[in-house]
């Protein structure tokens, strides 16, 4: 019962920990923005004045904060993935050869310009994952029980 309460009060506090953190970052840059000004182009109750500061908000701090949110989010979920899976709470990307694929997809769409078609890699990794791992099962090289892990 104790550990349960305990838990809990480590999720609310980790929680407000990333509100606070999203509104520092939304507020915090080389153009500040006071707290009234804020909240008030959250609300949409901006005067004329605050037009270039909306911008600013709306269209570059925002989708940072909340990109920057989500990819830590990610990050943290398949880091516990991968520890989970290998049962080893030091695992890093180099044992599966994800930073080695990951590495070459960067450099060949920088290099051939392709970074508009940086979807169209993500989409391949995902399809050459599903068809690689029951290949790998089939093969004995991974056990079945990591096959339903990953997948």
């Amino acid at each position: 019962m104790m550990l349960i309460f305990r838990v809990k009060i480590i999720f609310i506090i980790l929680l407000c920990l990333l509100l606070v953190s999203l509104y520092v970052g939304c507020r915090i840059g080389a153009v500040g923005i006071d707290n009234e000004v804020f909240w008030r182009l959250l609300s949409g109750n901006a005067s004329i004045s605050d037009q270039a500061l909306g911008q600013i908000l709306l269209h570059i701090r925002l989708p940072r904060v909340f990109a920057a949110a989500l990819v830590g989010g990610t990050l943290a979920v398949t880091g516990a993935v991968m520890q989970g899976l290998f049962r080893n709470p030091l695992v890093d990307p180099g044992i599966v050869g994800v930073m080695s694929g990951a590495s070459f997809a960067a450099t060949l769409s920088i290099v051939l310009g392709l970074c508009q078609w940086l979807l169209f890699w993500a989409a391949g990794q995902s399809l050459c994952c599903y068809i690689l791992l029951p290949i790998a099962v089939a093969l004995s090289i991974l056990p079945r029980c990591c096959l339903s892990v990953l997948l």
